[in-house]
C-alpha cells in the first residue's frame, strides 16, 4: 500500500476481485500485513508522492487552506512562507483526501478493518508475517483479536481527536503525543489514553504478531521449529506460506521441510529488484508461476537465501571458488580480513591461516560439531590457501557487529529472535567444545542484530574430559531441541564428521564433556 505509485489501482483491483469471485462460485482471500496495519493507523512513512497524487482531485482547496490555518497555530506562528513549505512537504497535495479514504468509515477503511490477519484453506495457512508463538495459543481466534483490538484503537484515535489531545488529521505522532498527555489529562480522558497507549503496545499488532513476525525467517530452526510446528498444529495446517521478508535471491523458498514457504519474491521491482511469483496449489500438485520473464518450477526447499542472497551450501561454494580481491593481515594474531568478488557480489569473510595456533583445523572442526549438532552459531566455514597458507575461511556477514562494537556504539537489538536462548546455545557449545577464548570481539550478530553467531575456536578443543571448574550452572539452560542433538552424538559420527580435524583425544574428551552436559539436566 506504499512505495509505489499504483497502490490505489491494486486496492480498487483487488476489492473488485473479491466481488467478482463470489459472484462467481468461487473466493478471492485476503490478509492483512503490516502495511495495511500501518496505512490505518497512519504510519505513513513509506507513502510515494505518486500515491498522495492519486487522491488529489477528491481533496479541495479550502480543506488544504483550513489545514494550514491550523498548522500555522500549532506551529506557533512565524514565518508563513517557511510553514507553508514545511506544511506542502509533511502534507503534499492528496493527502487529506486519502487520510479520509484510510479512516474507519474511508472507502478503504472500512475495507481493511474487514479483513482476516490468517486464512486456512485445505491444508495450507496464509499470513503475511509469520506464524508467530502467539498463534499456538489462539489460532485462528486471533482474527477476531486482532480486529477488534484495531478496531477500537481508532475508535479511540477518533475520540481523542474531537477531544482535542490528537490532532484531527495527522497521526503520525499519536503515540509520543497521548503519552505526554497522560500527564495532564482530565479523569474522563485518562484512562481512554492508557488503553489506547496500550493497544498500541498489543502484541498482537506488534512485531510479536501475524502482521510483522519475522522469527520464522531470521531465526536459528533449532530453536524456532517447535514455534512453526505448534502453531501448524493449532492451526490445522500442513504448512504456512508467508510474505513480508522478500527471499534474498528473488525465488520462492520452502523452510522447514518445506512446512513454511517463502513466497515474497520483491515483486515491486523498483524498489527491492525481485518479480513476481504465484504459489499454486491444484490438489496434491503444487508449483511456482513466476513472470518478467515468465517461468514454472517447484518451490526451492535447499534453505534459506538471505545472507548475500544465498544458501549456507551457496555460500560455502562460494568461498571455495571466489576470487581473492584484497587482504588484510592486521597488525595482530588475530584471523586475516578478506574481501572476494564471486559473481557480481562482493563477499567479506575471515581468513584463519594453519600456523597459527592450529586455526584452521579448530575452526573447521568448531563448523563441522554445528552442522551436526544443527545449532546454527558457526558462520559457513571452508578450507582454502591464501597467499600460500592453506587455513579456514569464514564468511562475515555484510551487516555483521560484533558485541565490542554493539557496546562502543550503544545499539539494541531490533528484537525478531529472543537473545536469552541463543546465548544459551552459546554458552552450552563453548562448554561442549571447552573454548575459553570466547569474547566480546567474537560474539556477531548478523540480520538486524537478530542473529547470533560465533567465532575464533582457536583455543578450543582441548582434552579435559570434565567441564570447566566453576563454570556458571545458572547460564546452563540447554534448549529442548538441542539435547536430543546431543543425545544423539556418538564417537563414531564425530570421527567421521571431525576426524579430519580433531585427533581422538580430543573427540573422546568431547564425548566425555557431552555427557557431563546431559548430566547437568
Amino acid at each position: 500500500l506504499d512505495r509505489g505509485p499504483d497502490a490505489r489501482r491494486v486496492l480498487d483491483l483487488v476489492m473488485r476481485l473479491q466481488q467478482e469471485a463470489r459472484a462467481a462460485g468461487g473466493r478471492f482471500h485476503v490478509v492483512l500485513g503490516n502495511h495495511e496495519l500501518m496505512n490505518l493507523i497512519g504510519d505513513w512513512r513509506y507513502v510515494s508522492a505518486a500515491d498522495y497524487a492519486a487522491f488529489a482531485a477528491e481533496e479541495s482547496a479550502a480543506e488544504r487552506a483550513t489545514a494550514f490555518a491550523a498548522f500555522v497555530v500549532r506551529q506557533g506562528g512565524g514565518d508563513e512562507a517557511a510553514a507553508r513549505r514545511l506544511f506542502d512537504e509533511r502534507y503534499p497535495p492528496g493527502y487529506f483526501a486519502r487520510h479520509r479514504a484510510f479512516a474507519p468509515g474511508g472507502r478503504y477503511g472500512t475495507w481493511l478493518l474487514s479483513l482476516p490477519a490468517i486464512v486456512v484453506v485445505n491444508d495450507t495457512a496464509y499470513l503475511h508475517g509469520g506464524p508467530a508463538p502467539l498463534l499456538a495459543e489462539s489460532s485462528l481466534e486471533l482474527n477476531d483479536k486482532v480486529r477488534a483490538d484495531l478496531g477500537r484503537y481508532l475508535e479511540l484515535r477518533t475520540r481523542l481527536a474531537a477531544a482535542g489531545v490528537l490532532p484531527a488529521n495527522d497521526m503520525q505522532e499519536d503515540t509520543g503525543l497521548a503519552r505526554a498527555a497522560r500527564a495532564t489529562a482530565s479523569p474522563d480522558v485518562a484512562p481512554l489514553l492508557d488503553e489506547f497507549v496500550a493497544l498500541g503496545e498489543a502484541p498482537e499488532l506488534t512485531v510479536s504478531g501475524p502482521l510483522w513476525y519475522r522469527g520464522t525467517v531470521y531465526c536459528k530452526p533449532l530453536l524456532e521449529r517447535s514455534v512453526v510446528d505448534a502453531a501448524l498444529a493449532r492451526l490445522g495446517a500442513a504448512r504456512a506460506v508467508i510474505g513480508h521478508t522478500p527471499t534474498g535471491d528473488h525465488r520462492v523458498r520452502g523452510l522447514y521441510d518445506g512446512r513454511i514457504v517463502m513466497l515474497d519474491t520483491g515483486m515491486l521491482a523498483a524498489y527491492f529488484n525481485g518479480r513476481p511469483a504465484a504459489l499454486v496449489l491444484e490438489g496434491p500438485r503444487a508449483y511456482v508461476q513466476y513472470t518478467m520473464p515468465a517461468e514454472r518450477g517447484a518451490i526451492d526447499t535447499t534453505g534459506n537465501a538471505q545472507t548475500y542472497g544465498r544458501t549456507a551450501a551457496q555460500l560455502r561454494e562460494a568461498l571455495v571458488r571466489a576470487t581473492v580481491m584484497a587482504v588484510d593481515r592486521g597488525a595482530g594474531t588475530g584471523p586475516w580480513q578478506v574481501k572476494l568478488k564471486d559473481a557480481d557480489s562482493v563477499i567479506e569473510a575471515q581468513f584463519y591461516p594453519q600456523a597459527e595456533q592450529g586455526g584452521r583445523d579448530l575452526e573447521l572442526a568448531a563448523a563441522g560439531l554445528d552442522a551436526l549438532l544443527g545449532t546454527g552459531l558457526v558462520p559457513p566455514t571452508v578450507a582454502r590457501t591464501i597467499d600460500g597458507q592453506p587455513g579456514a575461511l569464514q564468511l562475515r556477514a555484510p551487516d555483521a557487529v560484533t558485541e565490542q562494537q554493539r557496546l562502543e556504539r550503544r545499539l539494541g537489538f531490533a528484537g525478531w529472535c529472543p537473545m536469552q536462548p541463543q546465548l544459551s546455545l552459546m554458552y552450552t557449545f563453548d562448554l561442549l567444545t571447552l573454548n575459553p577464548g570466547r569474547s566480546a570481539a567474537n560474539v556477531v550478530f548478523a540480520n538486524d542484530m537478530a542473529d547470533l553467531t560465533i567465532t575464533d575456536h582457536r583455543l578450543a578443543f582441548g582434552t579435559q574430559r570434565t567441564l570447566p571448574a566453576g563454570f556458571d550452572r545458572s547460564k546452563l539452560t540447554i534448549p529442548t531441541p538441542l539435547v536430543a542433538a546431543l543425545r544423539a552424538l556418538d564417537q563414531a559420527k564425530l570421527e567421521k564428521a571431525l576426524g579430519a580435524y580433531l585427533d581422538s583425544g580430543q573427540i573422546r574428551a568431547l564425548v566425555a564433556r557431552r555427557d557431563a552436559l546431559l548430566k547437568t539436566l
